[in-house]
């Protein structure tokens, strides 16, 4: 059966140097649920070692984690990268490292970069470069991630800075993607104005949380049959009835009008 699912596929971690203290697996888990949440990507600076710990928080709740990465590439250009399993991921994330720039990070500049367990425990400090951009240019970055079985998603495309348009100038027609990101405060309408030719992708709209709080700002609605990555790329597609509704004037209110026996599991 078909039902709705919230999901917000944008969401960081103490990995992610610019990311609060309490951006720990099991409080992203528990705030997850606060929220209303069924669907959640994880998606720290180019690195993946704390997806694993997620997905042990999330074990016997209604929380699905999709393994991800947010990638930098050579260009400046923030990329989510989405993995149908944690080990496509794990062997993307060999080859990024083998990218990203030499020296270690400053904690006290950037902020400390932490590997925890799904307890928030902390494992170790990962001390590489991880804010900064890898030298993977934006095509290979595709090919590499679709050769792992992933997607990949422009991430805050409305965005002045880290983002495909800002930092081009325009969207390459060879660039294939299926689906781009808004910001959580993004206008939808302005966008589209400025940019018309964007009016062919469907969008998400994600929070890009660095803080608990930050969660739920920014979401996206899946209407699908199981939460997966498999059924979210049909959603994108609009193959066999799945869909998806991305904007912020989706209220629960027409939720409950419209599909209010679909939209709880």
């Amino acid at each position: 059966m078909l039902r709705w699912f919230k999901a917000d596929l944008h969401i960081h971690t103490v990995l992610s140097p610019c990311a609060d203290l309490l951006m720990g697996p099991k409080n992203i888990i528990e705030r997850a649920q606060e929220i209303g949440l069924h669907i959640i990507a994880i998606t720290d600076h180019n690195s993946s070692e704390n997806v694993e710990g997620v997905i042990k928080a999330a074990a016997g709740t209604r929380i699905q984690v999709i393994p991800g990465m947010e990638l930098t590439t050579r260009e400046e250009v923030h990329l989510l990268c989405l993995f149908h399993e944690l080990a496509h991921l794990v062997n993307f994330q060999k080859i990024v490292t083998q990218h990203t720039p030499p020296g270690e990070n400053d904690p006290d500049f950037f902020g400390p970069q932490y590997i925890v367990n799904e307890k928030n425990e902390i494992i170790q400090e990962d001390r590489r470069l991880l804010i900064l951009s890898t030298d993977i240019p934006i095509q290979q970055a595709i090919h590499l991630v679709q050769a792992h079985a992933g997607m990949v998603i422009p991430a805050h495309v409305d965005r002045k800075t880290y983002s495909l348009i800002n930092q081009l100038g325009f969207l390459p027609p060879a660039l294939k993607f299926p689906a781009l990101e808004i910001s959580w405060e993004g206008k939808m309408d302005h966008l589209l104005k400025q940019y018309p030719e964007l009016s062919r992708f469907p969008f998400i709209r994600s929070s890009d949380a660095h803080e608990t709080s930050d969660m739920g700002r920014g979401f996206t609605y899946f209407y699908l049959e199981k939460p997966t990555l498999a059924e979210i790329s049909m959603a994108f597609y609009e193959e066999n009835g799945r869909k998806l509704k991305s904007d912020q004037i989706f209220s629960f209110s027409h939720l409950v009008e419209n599909i209010y026996s679909d939209f709880y599991y």
